[in-house]
């Protein structure tokens, strides 16, 4: 619904039958805009702040902040990815898992070939509970984690560029 209303409020033409992958697997601009509106709507960045008092985020943080917002993990990841720069993220991105194989990839700016999200899910999935973290030789530090579903067969990986002092 939240998606939808974007539509209204930003006078972008809806796609009649689009089901809910194909409305955040899409390329589109204005699909996107549409998509970053409906996560403001569900979680207003007030409330994403407080429950994002630390870096990095890990799974459990996403869980908290999906079930108080009454939202998927995936959205509640897909919000914080929107917010990376302003809660102190370099980067972030949200890559969507079907049977560990990429599904499709979420972020403003931050891609990366499909090979390397599949290596950070196992790097991340080795590492869980906690988060996976690497240092770049560019002096920022990768941090990833998942957040597994397996009645789906899914996984989605929280993937963030800190800088190297966090």
């Amino acid at each position: 619904v939240a998606h939808e209303l974007g539509h209204l409020i930003l006078g972008i033409p809806a796609i009649v039958g689009e089901s809910y992958e194909e409305m955040l697997a899409s390329d589109s601009d204005e699909e996107r805009h549409v998509n970053e509106l409906a996560s403001a709507l569900l979680i207003p960045k007030d409330i994403a702040k407080k429950f994002l008092p630390d870096l990095p985020v890990v799974a459990g943080t996403l869980t908290k902040l999906a079930k108080k917002a009454n939202v998927s993990q995936l959205m509640a990841a897909i919000r914080v990815c929107n917010l990376a720069t302003e809660i102190g993220l370099k980067n972030a991105s949200v890559v969507l898992f079907d049977d560990d194989q990429v599904r499709w990839q979420w972020s403003k700016t931050l891609t990366m070939p499909n090979e390397t999200a599949a290596g950070l899910l196992s790097d991340a999935r080795k590492a869980a509970p906690l988060a996976f973290r690497r240092e770049r030789p560019q002096g920022d530090v990768i941090v990833a984690s998942t957040i597994e579903n397996p009645t789906f067969g899914s996984a989605t990986l929280f993937v963030q560029l800190l800088p190297k002092e966090l």
